[in-house]
């Protein structure tokens, strides 16, 4: 099966080229090394264009998303198999042995991840720290509900994952928004567990920087988690809406769950718009849920019907 490894890169020549001398250095050979560089103004280009022979070089101006930057080059791939790491991250060389292998042998797979290991600017190993012993404690349950648990928590690191590109195109690529700041790898995977088939390898096969541009470790407001979270849950019950009567019962009360908390959150921040958009959201989502494609039906004629009792 060919395997596509994708790098977003901004300015980050201190790392760039140990995180692609990891991919030249596995035991099962990628078929194609895509980094897309984000604009950067220091010597990253130059660093990559020395091991120009091994790596397909994109180069776009400045966005500040890597999601998007992660799309442009998922849209320049070939394989069959798409690989994700940052320029500051660092696999272990038996990472895409591992995973290809769950590939093979199970048709079913959408995604397979791993679990990671700290180290810090150096190289230097953390140990083990809160989220990844509590990554370890979700992963069965990630295996078995994918969408349940992603809804509790994110427990998926990007530079870990390995997905089936046919799988992934019809979940949309990565979701490209502002307001998610720099969580639309959690909104996406969110989506991409309607597909299920996760798979995780308990084993920390990814060095996770700490301390550079990292942002999954940085500690963050409870202004800011909450604001993300509405977000993603507006953008989830968008996407799930329609689908809401194929959720278990579980996925489906944590969706209407994190779509109450996005609309309280945004009355509390007297948001109205935004607030009455995610009501109208969970009553329609409800309606699918309740009533499959007659929901349609039974909601225009409930408005009909609420428009006559007005005049």
């Amino acid at each position: 099966m060919d395997v596509s490894v994708i790098i977003p890169c901004y300015n980050a020549d201190k790392f760039i080229g140990t995180a692609v001398q990891s991919v030249l250095n596995q035991t099962a050979r990628a078929d194609e090394i895509i980094v897309v560089d984000d604009g950067s103004t220091d010597s990253s280009a130059e660093i990559l264009r020395g091991v120009s022979n091994h790596v397909q070089l994109i180069q776009i101006a400045h966005t500040g998303l890597p999601a998007s930057v992660r799309n442009v080059g998922i849209e320049a791939s070939k394989g069959q198999l798409i690989a994700f790491l940052d320029a500051d991250d660092v696999w272990d060389s038996r990472k895409l042995e591992k995973q290809i292998k769950i590939f093979q042998e199970r048709a079913e797979a959408t995604l397979v991840c791993t679990d990671i290991r700290l180290i810090d600017e150096e190289g230097r190993h953390l140990g083990d720290s809160d989220y990844s012993s509590w990554t370890r404690s979700q992963f069965r349950s990630l295996m078995k509900n994918p969408l349940a648990t992603l809804l509790q928590g994110n427990v998926v690191s990007t530079s870990t994952v390995m997905v089936r590109r046919n799988k992934f195109l019809e979940a949309g690529l990565f979701v490209v928004s502002r307001e998610l700041d720099q969580a639309e790898d959690y909104a996406t995977w969110v989506k991409l567990a309607f597909q299920g088939g996760f798979y995780v390898i308990e084993e920390p096969l990814v060095s996770y920087r700490i301390g550079s541009s990292n942002i999954s470790f940085q500690k963050v407001s409870e202004e800011v988690h909450r604001r993300r979270m509405a977000a993603m849950a507006e953008l989830w019950c968008s996407y799930y809406c329609k689908r809401a009567r194929l959720l278990d019962d579980t996925s489906y009360i944590m969706l209407i769950k994190r779509g109450v908390e996005a609309a309280k959150y945004r009355f509390m921040n007297i948001q109205l718009l935004d607030a009455v958009r995610m009501i109208r959201l969970l009553v329609l989502t409800v309606l699918h849920r309740l009533f499959g494609k007659r929901s349609a039906w039974f909601h225009a004629a409930t408005l009909k019907g609420l428009a006559g009792k007005a005049s």
